[in-house]
């Protein structure tokens, strides 16, 4: 691991730029040694960590733990949800910027999208609708 590991998860919250010079590898890794971060808000601008988190939510999270954000979808809050299939649903939260996808079998959060409307970035650089031919020069 890096001299210089992420001390608290929260840290790539509120300052990307802690992730800057770091490899995927070790950003996956990092990521995969830090306590959960608990939060019940969407966070546009927060980065995009592969296999972990986007938008503030992570990965295999409990749907009970995220009631208070989703309660109010299509109600009095930005959003919706469905049931897609017979084990799967999803719900769009904001103006459509995230989607959560909740095994229903297990009620654990597997799958986040980013739409257009999504600020946060990949590795710093890498933003929602660019061009592959963009993304690829960024990573070279």
């Amino acid at each position: 691991m890096c001299e210089d590991a992420i001390q608290d998860i929260e840290d790539i919250f509120q300052d990307p730029a802690v992730l800057r010079g770091k490899t995927p590898e070790e950003i996956q890794l990092l990521a995969v040694n830090q306590p959960l971060l608990k939060t019940l808000e969407l966070q546009l601008d927060a980065p995009i960590i592969p296999s972990y988190s986007l938008g503030g939510f992570l990965l295999k999270t409990p749907i009970c733990e995220l009631t208070d954000i989703l309660v109010g979808l299509g109600l009095w809050m930005e959003g919706c949800y469905e049931l897609v299939s017979l084990f799967e649903a999803r719900y769009r939260l904001g103006k459509d910027e995230v989607e959560l996808a909740v095994d229903v079998r297990n009620g654990k959060l597997f799958k986040l999208t980013a739409y257009s409307g999504y600020r946060g970035r990949l590795f710093e650089k890498i933003a929602i609708a660019m061009r592959v031919q963009e993304a690829v020069e960024f990573l070279n």
